[in-house]
Order: C-alpha cells, then structure tokens, then sequence
C-alpha cells in the first residue's frame, strides 16, 4: 500500500499542514511524474517565490534515476496556465499550484521507494505600490515616498529621455525568429530591449544608447534559411521602409523610425522581500493592463530599477513600483514512499 507523508514546516510561527494540500497523489499523467501542491484561496493570493528548491536522487526499484522536467518548482498563480491542465487553461482567482516533475522512465518499473525533498516559500507580506513621476525629465534625487521608507528602500532616481528605434515586420513577420542591430562594419550584435506585435507584424525596440546611431543594419534571423542582411535603416521620426532586394524575395516589409520616450531609474539600497515589478494604472488607479518595459537588479540589499514609458499612454496615466512588506519565508519538506508504476 503507498504511504504518502507531507512534511512539518519549520518557522517561529509556522502554517499548519493543513494550509497545503496534493492535488492529486503522484503519478505520471500523461508523459511526466507531476506532483502538484496546492495552497486554497486564503494563501494563494500572497503566493511569491520559491528559492532553495532541492530533491534528493530518485530513482525506481529498477535502478534508473529520474531526471527532473522543465517544472521543477514552478510557482503557479492567478493568470498563469494551470499545471493540471493538458490544454492552455488560465488558473482562477485564489489559486496557487506548485509543480515537481521528473521525466517519464525509460526502463520498466514496479514502485518509485522514496522522493523526498523541500524548497524555501515566500509569502504572506502586503504590496505597497509607490507612484513615481514619470512626464517630466528630472535629475536625480533622493525618492522620499513614505512606502519606500516602509519597505526599507534608500533609492536615488530620476527621469531622463531616451531615443529608441522601432523596427516593424509586417507580412512575413512570423517568419522571422529574431532581430538584432549592429554598426557598419562591426559583428557585434545588440538585441532588442522590448518587443511587441500582433496579426501580421511584429515591432521590436533598441536603445539608440547602446549602439551607433548612424549607418546601422539589421540582422533577421529566420525559422528556416540564412540571414536577412538589411543595411541603412531609415532612422526618421516618420515610419518609413526600408529597401532591400533580400527582403522582397522572402515576401518582407521592414519599417523603421526613432522616437523619444521617458524613462524612470532609480539605484540604491532597500531591505526588502520582493520588488513587484511596475505596472500603469488610470488616474483612478486602476491597473490599465500595459506590460510594462521594467528592468530590475541587485542583490538582498541593493537595487537598480528602471522603466521606459510606452509611446502611446493613456491620458492622466500613471506609473507605479511595486513592493513586498511584511513577507516570510517557510521550509517545506515533503516525503512519499512506494509510489506504484502506471498500470
């Protein structure tokens, strides 16, 4: 008979076993071993991050030892694809699903004796979104937002104009795995800082700061066939083509143009549990669902942030940082034994 244990959680004021449930009892539906731990509506929504994931060697009563899949340790919350799912499912509001999966055997196999393992689990906390000026250009200075002061954040910051270049792919767009820039006559590629599109076309963006902002070329790298090569791009602030005899022959339309756009940075220091990111939100301050351009890095008690602002915005729109006070971090140890094959 399979026994199955969930294990005890270690802190000062640890959750109970009862705040965590299995799915479903392991097994392989489908190709891949998944277990799947479920956290109910009350935890999910404060569901933040898995850190120092491990599991011991596992191996079946043959001998062959299961390799992990591509969802070891994935955290799952409202609006990612639910894990249960053989179909492309959104997970609900109040939902939270971490997956473990190990690769289907490959030798024939009676019982799995023993997976063990445990990961770190941040939650619990409250977001604090802090919003920051983002039209004007302004030098840097220190951000004193009372929220900031809250999260442990010493950030300095400003607002500086960039010049971007627009690169758009239309017909044969999804042709097209990838672009990049380089100078005339360099072989350095640069990628692109952003990208977006939608039937038809495709726009990807460059910060005319990290390259020449003369005599520049693209390079389209195909699904299938060589290189498109496309040199002197039109560098206007008008949309305009550019000509290439590469390009008709594979049935493509390049457009290209400079525009200048706002950017908010900021770097220092902050004794935080998690930056959330950055989100728009109207002069309401509902959240206008415009995937931000946001860059963050640093260490557990430095940071650098940045966010360009959209070309088009909403008129009154405003941009807000987003951080995590009040968080923990959790053990989660988990234990199951004789785990049955598939019949």
């Amino acid at each position: 008979m399979k026994t199955l244990l969930l294990a005890v959680l270690f802190l000062a004021s640890p959750l109970g076993t009862e705040d965590y449930k299995l799915v479903r009892d392991p097994s392989f539906g489908g190709k891949n071993l998944m277990l799947l731990h479920e956290f109910p509506a009350k935890k999910a929504a404060t569901m933040w991050r898995i850190d120092d994931a491990e599991v011991e060697e596992v191996k079946t009563d043959s001998g062959e030892v299961l390799r992990t899949g591509s969802y070891m340790f994935d955290l799952s919350v409202e609006g990612d694809s639910d894990p249960r799912s053989k179909r492309l499912v959104w997970l609900p509001a109040g939902s939270a699903i971490i997956s473990i999966e190990f690769r289907k055997e490959t030798q024939p196999f009676k019982t799995i004796p023993r997976i063990a393992g445990s990961y770190e689990l941040l939650h619990g906390g409250e977001e604090r979104w802090v919003t920051l000026d983002h039209a004007a250009l302004a030098d840097v200075h220190l951000w004193e937002q009372e929220d900031l002061k809250e999260g442990g954040f010493e950030l300095q910051g400003g607002v500086r104009a960039v010049q971007l270049l627009k690169v758009m792919l239309k017909d044969g767009a999804m042709d097209v795995d990838e672009v990049h820039l380089r100078a005339a006559g360099s072989d350095e590629l640069i990628s692109s800082w952003a990208s977006s599109g939608g039937l038809g076309y495709r726009v990807h963006e460059f910060r005319l700061t990290d390259v020449e902002s003369e005599g520049l070329v693209a390079v389209l790298e195909l699904d299938e066939g060589p290189d498109i090569v496309v040199e002197n791009l039109p560098m206007g602030t008008k949309a305009k083509a550019a000509k290439s005899g590469e390009l008709r022959k594979a049935k493509l339309k390049l457009e290209s143009h400079v525009v200048t756009v706002t950017e908010v940075h900021a770097k220092g220091s902050g004794d935080y549990d998690l930056i959330r990111g950055c989100r728009w939100v109207s002069s309401s301050g509902k959240d206008l669902g415009i995937h931000p351009n946001f860059h963050y890095g640093g260490g557990d008690k430095t940071v650098t942030v940045s966010c360009l602002a959209p070309t088009e915005l909403p008129r009154g729109a405003k941009l807000q940082l987003g951080i995590l006070v009040g968080a923990g971090w959790e053990t989660i140890s988990f234990l199951y034994e004789n785990l049955k094959a598939p019949k």
